[in-house]
Parts: C-alpha cells; structure tokens; sequence
C-alpha cells in the first residue's frame, strides 16, 4: 500500500492525546514554554491526533492549565482565521516564537479550488443561506439548509468559484487538524473515554515494557485510542488515581539512555509506537 499521500486522509480510528497541566511548569521563560507546546502540537499533527486533553494533576495550578490550553487552542486555530477568533492574552506574546503546523487546513493554497476543505467562520445569515469569512479568499456563500448562529466556526467545502460558494463538510475525507478542551482529573478523563468505547492507554517508566499485548488491546478500543502522558514530576498511575483506570499502563522504551525523557519527546515516542497506522482511501 501506498504510504504517503498529500493531503492525508483523517484516521480510521480516533486517537485522543490526554497531557498534564503542569507540563510547561519546568520551563522557565515564556520563549521557552513556547517552543515545548509548539513541539507537543506538532507530534498531535504529524500523527494525525482528534483530540488534546488538557487534564489538572497534582504539580498543576489553573493558570497552567490555562496557559498550555491557550498556546494550544492558538496552535490549532488556522492562522487566517486567528486575528477573528483569538483575543490578545499574556500567553501570545510570544505567539512569532511558535512552530506553524502546516496540517491540510492551515496550508492553503494561493487561489480557492473546487473541493478544498478549509474553516470559514459565519458571518450572517439570511434563508439559510450564509456569508462565510474565509481569510485571504474573501469570504463566500454557505448553503447551509438551516440558520447557523454568527460567528461559528465551520468546515466547509468548496463547490463553485463565481463566486465561491461552500457546503458544510460533514465527512471530510482529509485530515483536518485536532481540537484541544480542558480536563479535570486525569481519572475522570479516563473512565469518561473508556464509556465511550475507548482503549485507554498510560505511559509510565514504571510500567510494562511495550509488547504484543498492547496491539491487542488497542484493537479492542471500538470508539479509538486515547493516550495519556503524564507531567514532569508525576505519573499518569498518581494522577489518575490507580492502575484500574487503563487498559495498559506501557513503559515504551526499555532501559533508556537517559536518566529523564522530556515531555514532548514522550509525546512524540507514544504516538509514534501507540497511534496504529491505517490504510489510506484510493481517492481523497
């Protein structure tokens, strides 16, 4: 099978990503916190995350929380849409400093074409028929079917080009990006993803060491993954509450070289061994 493909198509199965407030805490200037989320969003990126939990542990205050959610909500925005939706805060001051994704719908190209799928945001509506801000595009006519509420962020797909005039992508077949939410426990987080039919996976270099077990599990998660990571000083066993909460709880590399693994380097190490690869659709 082919395995690279531009744009690439969204995942199969939904991966979630769940991260410590306090994974920022060990930096110690703003520069620095930023170029540690930038990488944290780059990993979700690359391996095609839906989801970052942005969970409380105990080393955690709210303002972390806050500001990690922040750098990352900004990371996800498309950045043409970013000047409209994202207030100036503390936190993006330093916003020249972070790393762009570069996911499908943040890469545009020059001039629109039929079948593109980008986020507009609605601007008025009048009979179920929109105007959509589309950034550098101008904006251009939604065929919605139903009033959609000023303001909201939508994916829409390009149809016509004179003028451009958009539908509502509801099963886009690319890749488009991930969205970050705030969590309260680590544990509640969990249990609430494994109602949902997930396979919940903790790393931890206290846990078991990655073998044929885990693929199993994984496939046992019928509504997707959901990976957590836990914060510089803790474990994800500590903020959860107890093992009960996972499905596996993986060290994923055996006698490491260094006596410490980053944040973003676990994240980048999880979702490289834990996210399955999938077969790409003949055509996009």
């Amino acid at each position: 099978m082919k395995c690279g493909k531009w744009p690439p198509p969204p995942r199969k199965k939904r991966i979630s990503l769940a991260i410590a407030s306090s994974l920022l805490s060990t930096e110690p200037t703003r520069e620095l916190k930023a170029v540690k989320a930038s990488l944290i969003a780059r990993a979700a990126g690359i391996f095609r995350v839906d989801e970052i939990i942005v969970y409380r542990d105990k080393d955690s205050r709210r303002r972390d929380q806050e500001e990690l959610f922040t750098i990352l909500s900004y990371l996800a925005t498309p950045p043409y849409l970013r000047r409209r939706l994202i207030p100036l805060r503390p936190e993006l001051r330093i916003a020249g400093l972070l790393l762009p994704l570069n996911i499908p719908t943040h890469d545009l190209p020059p001039r629109p074409r039929k079948g593109l799928v980008m986020y507009g945001i609605v601007e008025e509506c009048e009979d179920h028929n929109c105007q959509v801000y589309l950034g550098r595009y101008g904006t251009g006519l939604l065929r919605a079917g139903k009033r959609v509420p000023q303001g909201s962020l939508l994916l829409v797909r390009i149809v016509d080009l004179n003028p451009i005039v958009r539908e509502e992508a509801r099963k886009p077949r690319v890749y488009t990006g991930f969205r970050v939410v705030r969590g309260s426990s680590l544990g509640n987080v969990a249990s609430s993803y494994r109602a949902k039919g997930y396979a919940v996976i903790g790393t931890s270099k206290r846990g078991e060491c990655l073998n044929g077990l885990v693929p199993e599990k994984l496939g046992r998660g019928k509504g997707g993954i959901l990976v957590a990571v836990g914060g510089p000083k803790g474990s994800v066993v500590e903020d959860a509450g107890g093992d009960e909460y996972f499905d596996a709880v993986v060290n994923l590399v055996p006698f490491q070289g260094t006596r410490t693994i980053r944040s973003e380097e676990a994240v980048l190490i999880a979702l490289s061994l834990l996210a399955p690869p999938d077969e790409a659709p003949e055509t996009l």
